[in-house]
């Protein structure tokens, strides 16, 4: 079984501070050697400006390692310190660290590797070791860690190839647990998309990537977060860091790795994280107000779009171009990405038509003709960008020359730098050319307010993570469920109705789905009327007694659906033990039959449930369920036996039914327009929270699976199936 970690709240930028602004560093394990990982790091950090530098190793005290003094033991050290830099095998890591805390340093970068990422006995150990450490009180970035990186001051504390005299000031801040591809991010400082922070986390055994992520966003430098997730432990705290990013109004953007079963498999022994499942995290990023991005390559184009083009907080995107090619693919792209080219005002359809010649096209897209001078291009940018419903303007470039492509460069660098801070959208442009160094490239990549893309396709993801964002910044960020008691009586109707004698075996136990339908029953969620139908079990109804009056003493009604009752078949339907439409008694009778003899050759018992049929507008499926990493978790979706093909919503809080009926029409937009879509959205939350209310009621109950509930014409739920898994061996909970 998975080890529970203790849950912990974000470490504050306070309490991080030295490891991205540290004042004084030691570097233990410095060498002269520049293939030694400790003289790389120092080699690298001696550019840092305004940073105490000592080095450490008993080799070379007394003399001077890459121009840094070197000293035998962090006792030495000529000057206070906040940071150590731990570059040594992995033995005396500990010892390294024990003595920075005897000489009062409190925070290390373990870049030492060796731990918990091999995999092996001896590495866990001392991961371990680390980690009693961090519940001493010491902060530690690592170990398995490439470094950290503070362009404002010029320091590299990392042992790859040094940024130097490229490093720039970026307003973009980089998190990665990959170290590899956390660099590679950098590297599109070189691109014109420089970063202020960079910070790799390695294993993470106590500083990860949101306590990072929370650091970057109190900088004022930093516009925009990019984390890129392997694993999380305790991320609950991710619901912090939203709440934090939208404090600030600063988009924090997610790249989750690892979501394949052979990238898992990689994750897991490159890392050691623990890992939670993809979706639930991916999920869980999105609902805490963070920006999901799917692929990798959209990472560095999203951030260039928050930091460099700045679109305005409302608005539509308009496109520009020259060809009529591509102003059709724009359209594409645009339609594939889920953002809308909304219509123009009139004012500015008519500015267009009064700059454009007679033979291109004002709408949106805009497509000016090939050739247009240079001053029409400008005009027809102004009026995109100065169109009240535009928040972004996407210029294409389809053709690279000196007669077109750079002057239409210089235009659109100066209309951004001079229109920065006014009512204006923000300026994107599509270079569509495949000569990526063409005329005018390395102008709009070099200028600070004009945001670069490679194709459409990268233009409107970006796009859409910027609509996503807004909508985030609107949201309620919300984790947990509020605990609601049953009172006595409900509680001993739903122990009554099929808890009150559970086996004792150390889960799981599965209540039939008679059971489980009188638990839903107890708990105010309806449930067809129904009978078990039995030639063996006493006090079942028996075969001989299917007649319609003795039906109706139950309360059902022709048509019927009968179905295999065993605890252990839990998707009958997959197996053809349920039989739909039977129309009266004959029909019925016949079925038994077929389904007693199914029931053998599975190994079933003999009985069968017998309930009225349900005409259904919709089929939905609500599940519930305890998760070790996240709590109480909601599943709604659409269900029937295509619950698995279509995506549902996956909700880890929401303060009330109201709250969850509005992340259900958000997630189910298409049903709005239909009769009583309020009124089932509104019932299918409510009942998704009785769920809620059962798991915190009664600990025994592990997961809750209704599907379908079946939506009935006039907006009422039924539960038509149900699944509850239980524990027996977890103590009820007493309530006084």
């Amino acid at each position: 079984m998975k080890e529970l970690l203790l849950s912990r709240n974000l470490y504050s930028p306070q309490e991080l501070k030295p490891f991205l602004t540290p004042r004084a560093v030691a570097v233990v394990g410095a060498s002269p050697r520049d293939d030694a990982l400790g003289g790389k790091l120092l080699r690298n950090a001696t550019r840092a400006r305004g940073v105490q530098l000592v080095a450490v190793n008993p080799r070379y005290a007394g003399d001077e390692v890459h121009g840094v003094p070197c000293i035998g033991s962090l006792a030495h050290s000529p000057f206070p310190l906040d940071l150590v830099c731990v570059c040594i095998p992995r033995d005396g890591v500990l010892d390294a660290l024990s003595e920075a805390r005897a000489v009062g340093v409190s925070h290390a970068v373990v870049h030492s590797s060796g731990f918990g990422e091999t995999g092996t006995a001896d590495g866990i150990e001392a991961e371990r070791g680390l980690a009693r450490l961090v519940a001493d009180g010491m902060r530690i970035l690592g170990p398995n860690c490439l470094g950290a990186i503070n362009s404002s001051t010029g320091m590299e504390l990392h042992f790859t190839r040094a940024f130097g005299g490229d490093l720039v000031e970026g307003h973009v801040g980089i998190v990665s647990q990959s170290g590899g591809l956390g660099y590679l991010l950098g590297q599109a400082a070189y691109e014109g998309v420089g970063f202020s922070h960079w910070a790799a986390t390695g294993n993470a055994v106590d500083v990860d990537v949101l306590d990072l992520a929370h650091l970057m966003l109190a900088d004022p430098a930093t516009r925009c977060v990019v984390m890129i997730l392997e694993g999380l432990k305790n991320p609950e705290r991710l619901w912090q860091l939203g709440r934090a990013a939208a404090a600030v109004r600063k988009p924090v953007l997610v790249h989750k790795l690892g979501g394949s079963p052979k990238g898992q498999q990689v994750a897991q022994s490159h890392t050691g994280a623990l890992m939670g499942g993809d979706t639930l995290l991916r999920e869980a990023c999105a609902q805490a107000g963070l920006v999901v991005v799917d692929h990798f390559d959209e990472l560095v184009p999203t951030a260039s779009l928050f930091v460099k083009a700045e679109p305005r907080a409302l608005g539509q995107v308009a496109v520009l171009s020259g060809s009529g090619g591509a102003a059709i693919l724009a359209a594409d792209e645009a339609h594939a990405a889920q953002v809308e080219l909304g219509e123009l005002q009139d004012s500015t359809l008519r500015t267009l038509n009064l700059a454009l010649p007679t033979f291109a096209r004002a709408g949106n897209p805009v497509d000016m003709g090939a050739e247009a001078p240079t001053q029409i291009f400008t005009e027809c940018l102004d009026a995109l960008a100065t169109d009240p419903g535009t928040g972004l303007v996407l210029t294409a470039v389809t053709l690279a020359a000196e007669t077109t492509s750079e002057p239409r460069a210089h235009a659109m660098a100066e209309y951004a730098a001079t229109h920065l801070g006014d009512d204006t959208a923000g300026i994107g442009v599509v270079w569509l050319s495949d000569w990526t160094e063409g005329p005018g490239l390395r102008l709009l990549k070099d200028a600070p307010h004009v945001s670069v893309f490679k194709s459409f396709r990268s233009a409107f993801a970006s796009a859409r993570h910027w609509l996503d964002w807004r909508a985030h910044l609107q949201r309620s960020l919300t984790h947990g469920f509020p605990t609601r008691l049953l009172d006595g009586a409900q509680e001993q109707a739903i122990r009554a109705a099929g808890l009150g004698s559970l086996p004792a075996v150390d889960g799981p136990y599965y209540l039939n789905e008679a059971e489980g339908k009188r638990v839903l029953s107890a708990l105010g969620i309806p449930i067809p009327p129904s009978v078990v139908v039995s030639t063996e079990t006493p006090g079942a109804l028996r075969m001989g007694d299917l007649e319609r009056d003795s039906l109706r003493l139950h309360g059902i009604t022709f048509p019927v659906v009968a179905k295999i009752l065993d605890r252990h078949l839990l998707h009958k339907a997959r197996v053809g033990a349920v039989r739909l439409n039977l129309t009266d008694p004959s029909k019925l009778g016949d079925a038994i039959s077929e389904l007693s003899v199914l029931a053998s050759s599975l190994g079933s018992g003999s009985e069968v449930l017998v309930e009225s049929m349900v005409s259904a507008e919709r089929e939905w499926f609500v599940g519930a369920s305890r998760n070790a990493e996240f709590g109480t978790v909601l599943t709604v979706g659409r269900g029937g036996t295509r619950v698995e093909e279509l995506e549902p919503l996956i909700v880890f809080g929401a303060d009330s039914a109201h709250e969850l009926a509005a992340l259900l029409a958000e997630r189910f937009p298409a049903q709005q327009d239909e009769p009583g879509a309020t009124q089932a959205l509104h019932a299918l939350a409510e009942a998704a929270m009785r769920l809620v209310t059962l798991l915190a009621a009664l600990p025994e109950i592990v997961e809750v699976e209704v599907n379908p509930l079946l939506e009935t014409a006039e907006g009422r739920l039924v539960a038509a199936d149900a699944v509850i898994t239980t524990n027996p061996m977890v103590a009820p909970v007493k309530h006084s």
